[in-house]
């Protein structure tokens, strides 16, 4: 994740049940997030203390902690050592590191698929309209 970036936290000792989250830029998981949805379009961090169960639509995604569900991801998946992951990616590429606990499948996809999944949700479509008209992504060519 860039460190200059504006980005969303969730401290750990927090727990969101049954939310959505939606954002432009980065977001970083310390607490939990059970049963829930998270939408952005940029990086997702799970850190070591981090819980994310549920869907999560995003530009890349690093799993430091624990992740279970269904993601799609546009760009790359990262793995880290200890890190504990169950449910279905499909992402552009994935780095696995030695160590890591990968249960149930994960598959990856051409870029092309996986922009088709991201715009056949309705959530993720209108954050790419709003994130478009900001400051941080240029406007789209008519």
């Amino acid at each position: 994740m860039n460190e200059n970036s504006n980005f969303a936290i969730i401290s750990e000792g927090m727990t969101v049940i049954r939310g959505s989250i939606t954002n432009r830029n980065g977001l970083v998981i310390y607490g939990r997030i059970l049963r829930g949805s998270v939408t952005s379009l940029s990086d997702v961090v799970v850190e070591e203390s981090g819980v994310l169960e549920g869907k999560l639509l995003a530009k890349s995604f690093e799993v430091k902690g624990k992740f279970s569900g269904s993601a799609v991801v546009r760009g790359t998946v990262t793995l880290r050592k200890g890190c504990f992951v169950k449910g279905a990616i499909d992402c552009g590429s994935i780095i696995i590191e030695e160590g890591a606990v990968i249960s149930d499948s994960t598959h990856t996809l051409g870029e092309k698929l996986i922009l088709d999944k991201l715009r056949a949700d309705k959530t993720y479509c209108e954050l790419e309209k709003l994130g478009a008209r900001t400051p941080e992504a240029p406007a789209a060519k008519q």
